[in-house]
Order: structure tokens, then sequence, then C-alpha cells
């Protein structure tokens, strides 16, 4: 499905997932319904907020999460600032371990690399490339028993195709309450 802009896809998706599910289930014994697989384009990728007014948006809390992952950081104190809640989802009650995707794009902590200046990299090398990947899922996150905090994102691909670059999400779950349709 092709969209303008992600405020026009959001609704339209949601409505899609709830009218029409592939499946049903409960991991964890929360009820969920799924469709797998979804694939949808953007126009205008830089387009990127709904405006859904049952969501509450927290634009404060979307800009310092992104300062939060482009720091590199895994600590809880500081995001949970604008978004005490958050609390709920560290194991340990001072960090982050699925939720901090910085450490993984930027390599902060835990001798990962620095992904990034390889995905920049590999398309002005081989335009052609299908190997500008960052991955973002550790399989460490599984070892922690009863972890709250497994990455959503398993990864990100990047693909230069006639002068555009692609970007695709690979996601092990994305999670939507009823009330943001």
């Amino acid at each position: 499905m092709d969209f303008e802009s992600f405020h026009q896809a959001y609704p339209r998706m949601l409505r899609w997932l709830i009218d029409e599910p592939a499946y049903q289930n409960a991991p964890r014994g929360y009820a969920s319904r799924e469709q797998l697989g979804v694939r949808f384009r953007l126009a205008q990728a830089d387009q990127r907020v709904a405006f859904v007014p049952a969501r509450r948006l927290n634009i404060v809390f979307n800009f310092a999460e992104a300062l939060w992952y482009l720091a590199g950081r895994d600590d809880l104190d500081f995001i949970a600032h604008y978004a005490p809640s958050i609390r709920k989802y560290s194991a340990d009650g001072h960090r982050l371990t699925g939720t901090a995707y910085g450490r993984a794009l930027f390599g902060a902590g835990a001798g990962r690399p620095d992904q990034c200046p390889a995905v920049v990299e590999t398309p002005r090398e081989d335009p052609d490339s299908k190997r500008a990947v960052i991955k973002i899922f550790r399989g460490e996150e599984l070892q922690v028993a009863g972890n709250p905090d497994v990455s959503c994102t398993l990864g990100l691909q990047f693909l230069l195709r006639e002068g555009a670059l692609h970007g695709v999400g690979f996601m092990r779950a994305n999670d939507v309450l009823p009330r943001d349709v």
C-alpha cells in the first residue's frame, strides 16, 4: 500500500488490523491481533508523525527519546523523566535492555561496534548493495528471565534505488492499542 505520509497511513493500517486481523492470539496472556509481513510505502518519509487525538502525542518525550538514542544511552533515569511509566520495562530498575536502540545503532557500551559508518559508506561504495543493515535485537535479551524489555525492532536495512534511499524496518512486534484508532 502507498500513502502520502505516516499521518495518512497510521489510521488506515490500524483500522485494517482491528477489522481484519490475520491472527488472534495471546502472547504472555495479552490478547493480540496480528498481521504478518505488513508493507507500506510513504511518499513523504519526512512526514512521519501521526496526529491522532486519541493517541495523546508527547512530542517532548519524542525529542528526548531521539536524543537518548543519539547519545547511545540505556539509563532509565534520563528517559523516565519524560515518561515515568517506562520504568516498568526495566528488569533491574536502572537500565533498559531492549528499548535503548542507541546502544545498537552507535555501539555505546558492551563492546558493540558503531554500525552507522558502515551503513552510510556501503551505498556510497556500491549503490546497488543490500548490505547496509543495522542489527538491533540481541539474543541475550531473551536470556533474562521475565525480561519486560525485549527489542521490538529486529533491524533496519537501507537501499539506494534509482536515486532514492529506501528504509526497511524488520519488527518483532509493534504494539497498538484500540484507543489509537
